[in-house]
């Protein structure tokens, strides 16, 4: 859980064996996908599991119906609260008390607010992580959207999630734009500029439900999100908190879309306030049909339940096998199971997990858990090039065992990626997203790079895409990073390697 900077990777790689560089031509482009079974392009996998059923023809008429929520609970509850504030412990600490979770949407641990008084780094993540709760983005400096360049929304948007996943080795799904910003009547194009580089990031949710509509390419399956019950930022209330609550349970098409009930925004309540907070969340704790999760939790569920594939693989008498192409959790953020509605279901029993039956409301359901090899990192890290060197320049810090170095090539229009394993394991199953400025036409990369042995090396050098003739899209320095996912021994772990650099003036006039 460490973000390096120019580390010594040169005295490392004496003595060590390096594989040549080599052209890559494998890369596969994921792009923005917006249509179709799977429009963010995630990995997936297949599962297959058996259904007994008290009869052969109970089997036969069986229908098997992914839930919209876990158990079939009506509401997710959740919390989002923003910026880097003293007072999100005292929130957290009061919703953990009675058994709810939340995200935190943070900036950068070095941003402060202006007080500036508050350490913002891993002691205080640690605090807010505590309980299941998740972290989400909100962007490095608070900057808002309409008052910058496109390059530096990009790097606003990325770079804050690079940051706060390699401070505390959890992943993060969720993106929350400072001020709620991201439209501008001056700039109409900003918004699907915005949208566009949010398709770019990794992030699949945001508590902006207003974000997600078709003219930006987005759609409230595509994006999930949540509707917000407004306790009031200083002024909190029972009576505020009944509204809302009301407002959400008495109109179905919200429970459709963004079944998703949050709290927020901010944690500014005064002294009285928190008491009617305290009030308002004992009365609406503990709710049979609530799911309280995180929302890194509702995001990775709502991508399955929105895009898993299940299909009738078989029968045999009063079994039926299924088969299920689901997501990955590395990519989804999060490791939350499936749930179905099983009408009939006796047992159940899997080939790769072990799903498990329950009855709810008099209906069998089934939980069926990921793969016990499919998982999220456990050890995050980032090496920052900010400077573009073409090696690192400062002694190695301890981090990851597999190091990275990424450079942007602006003559030749290459990433130059360089991974040194100095783990006394191999790093198999290494997995690669390039994520790219909104400069290139294309948008990510996704590239399989095998495994590197103990004491070896690997370099690639990646083409990219063409770049955009759009001037709002050329100045200043771009924001480059590779984002590797990869087995070394018995943890599974995640390397960011970043760079900035500005386009040579003869590649940005291609």
């Amino acid at each position: 859980m460490r973000i390096l900077s120019r580390f010594g990777l040169v005295g490392l790689l004496a003595g060590l064996s390096l594989m040549h560089a080599e052209q890559d031509d494998s890369a596969r482009d994921v792009g923005l996908l917006r249509t179709g079974p799977n429009p963010l392009g995630m990995r997936t996998y297949e599962q297959t599991f058996t259904v007994v059923y008290d009869s052969e023809e109970a089997a036969n008429a069986a229908e098997l119906v992914i839930t919209p929520l876990p158990d079939s609970k009506e509401w997710a509850f959740s919390a989002r609260w923003d910026d880097n504030l003293e007072n999100n412990i005292r929130v957290h600490d009061l919703m953990a008390k009675y058994g709810y979770k939340g995200t935190f949407y943070l900036n950068s641990e070095n941003h402060r607010t202006k007080d500036g008084r508050f350490e913002w780094g891993t002691e205080y993540t640690d605090t807010l992580l505590a309980e299941d709760f998740s972290l989400g983005g909100h962007s490095m400096t608070h900057a808002y959207f309409n008052n910058i360049p496109r390059n530096v929304i990009w790097w606003e948007m990325l770079a804050i999630r690079v940051e706060r996943e390699s401070s505390t080795d959890k992943p993060i799904a969720s993106f929350a734009f400072p001020g709620g910003v991201f439209e501008s009547k001056e700039d109409p194009l900003l918004s699907k500029d915005v949208a566009e580089a949010f398709l770019r990031t990794g992030y699949h949710h945001t508590p902006y439900a207003w974000f997600l509509k078709e003219q930006y390419g987005l759609s409230p399956k595509m994006l999930s999100s949540c509707v917000q019950v407004r306790p009031g930022d200083r002024d909190t209330t029972v009576e505020e908190f009944d509204k809302w609550v009301d407002k959400y349970t008495h109109e179905p098409w919200v429970k459709n879309l963004h079944p998703n009930m949050t709290l927020g925004i901010h944690a500014w309540m005064n002294d009285d306030a928190w008491d009617d907070m305290e009030a308002a969340l004992k009365k609406y704790a503990h709710r049979d049909d609530w799911w309280y999760c995180n929302q890194n939790e509702f995001a990775a569920y709502r991508y399955e339940f929105q895009y898993s594939q299940l299909e009738k693989a078989g029968q045999d008498g009063n079994k039926v096998t299924y088969r299920i192409t689901r997501f990955l959790p590395v990519d989804l953020g999060d490791t939350i199971p499936l749930s179905f509605k099983a009408d009939g279901a006796v047992g159940v029993f899997g080939d790769t997990a072990e799903p498990s039956l329950k009855t709810i409301a008099s209906i069998p359901h089934i939980t069926l858990e990921h793969d016990s090899g499919k998982q999220v990192p456990t050890v995050i890290s980032a090496y920052v090039n900010d400077d573009n060197l073409a090696d690192p320049t400062d002694k190695m810090d301890s981090g990851s065992d597999v190091q990275a170095w990424l450079q942007y090539l602006p003559a030749v229009n290459q990433l130059a990626l360089r991974l040194t394993n100095t783990s006394p394991h191999p790093a198999t199953d290494i997995h690669a997203y390039f994520r790219l400025p909104l400069c290139y036409a294309e948008g990510v990369i996704s590239l399989e790079l095998g495994s590197i042995k103990a004491g070896e090396s690997l370099e690639r050098r990646i083409e990219l895409p063409d770049i955009r003739s759009e001037e709002r899209f050329l100045s200043g320095k771009q924001y480059f990073v590779a984002e590797l996912d990869f087995n070394l021994g018995e943890t599974y772990e995640r390397v960011f390697a970043t760079t900035m650099a500005e386009l040579s003036q003869h590649v940005s006039q291609r």
